[in-house]
C-alpha cells in the first residue's frame, strides 16, 4: 500500500484538537459529563491491573463503558513495551454487491506478560476511533471509507459521549471489537485520474484497518484481502 497515504490519513485522524461539532474520535483530556459519575476501577497494586472482570481478561471488549476510569488514572497507565501489541482482523460475513460486509478486528498482546491498555473513544460514532482505507488491486487505488459500524459487547450510557478506559489484556488476549464495514468509498486519497468515485469497490482489492483508540503502538494496520467481496 501506499503508506504515504496511509500515514496522512492517520496523523488527521489523531489529531488532539478535533472541531468540537464533529464528535472527536480520539479525544484530548476533557472532565467527564456533569450528568454521568465515572464508573471507578480501583488499581491492583500490579500496575495495570484492574478489579473489574468485564476489563481484564484473554477476550475483553475494545468498547466496554464499565472500564471507565479518571483521566489522571487514564494518563497514567503504563505504556506497552515495543511490539507487545498487534492488530488483526478476519472476515466473518460478507453481504455482497457493496453493502457491508462484518468484520472482526482485534487488538491482540503478542508480550509474555499482562498488557495495561489505555483507551478513548466517543460513544456518538464508536467508528469513527477505527480507520478503513481499501487500496484496489489492478487500477492501483486508495480509498478512505465510511467509519464502520461497531456492535458492542457492553452496553453504553446515552447520557455521557466520551469516555476514557482501560483494559489489562492476558498473554495471548484479544480486545475485539465486531466491526460492520460498507465498501462504498468516501474519499480517493492517491489522487490518481479525473474519475469520480466509484459506487462500490469491486474486484480485488485490501481493506487496512487501524485502532485511533489509544496511543500505545501497534506497529502496522490489520489487514483483510477481499476478491469480488468474498475473503481471500
Amino acid at each position: 500500500m501506499h503508506r504515504a497515504a496511509w500515514l496522512l490519513l492517520l496523523g488527521a485522524c489523531r489529531d488532539p484538537a478535533p472541531a468540537a461539532d464533529a464528535g472527536p474520535a480520539v479525544v484530548t483530556e476533557s472532565a467527564p459529563s456533569a450528568a454521568i459519575e465515572p464508573r471507578r476501577v480501583e488499581a491492583m497494586p500490579e500496575a495495570g491491573a484492574l478489579v473489574n472482570p468485564l476489563c481484564e481478561g484473554l477476550y475483553p471488549s475494545l468498547f466496554e463503558t464499565a472500564c471507565e476510569v479518571t483521566n489522571a488514572e487514564w494518563a497514567a497507565t503504563p505504556a506497552p513495551e515495543a511490539k507487545a501489541l498487534v492488530q488483526e482482523a478476519k472476515v466473518s460475513g460478507i453481504a455482497g454487491g457493496g453493502k457491508p460486509s462484518t468484520i472482526g478486528f482485534a487488538i491482540v498482546n503478542k508480550a509474555a506478560k499482562p498488557v495495561a491498555l489505555a483507551l478513548r473513544f466517543d460513544d456518538r460514532n464508536p467508528g469513527k476511533s477505527l480507520s478503513v482505507i481499501a487500496e484496489t488491486i489492478g487500477a492501483q487505488g486508495i480509498y478512505a471509507l465510511a467509519p464502520p459500524h461497531v456492535t458492542h459487547a457492553g452496553g453504553l450510557d446515552a447520557s455521557a459521549h466520551l469516555h476514557s478506559a482501560r483494559i489489562r489484556l492476558l498473554p495471548g488476549g484479544r480486545a475485539t471489537a465486531l466491526l460492520s464495514v460498507d465498501f462504498t468509498p468516501t474519499e480517493r486519497l492517491d489522487k490518481r485520474g479525473d474519475a469520480g468515485l466509484p459506487r462500490a469497490l469491486e474486484g480485488n482489492f485490501t481493506l487496512h484497518i487501524g485502532q485511533l483508540l489509544s496511543q500505545a503502538e501497534m506497529g502496522d494496520p490489520a489487514t483483510v484481502r477481499l476478491s469480488n467481496g468474498l475473503a481471500k
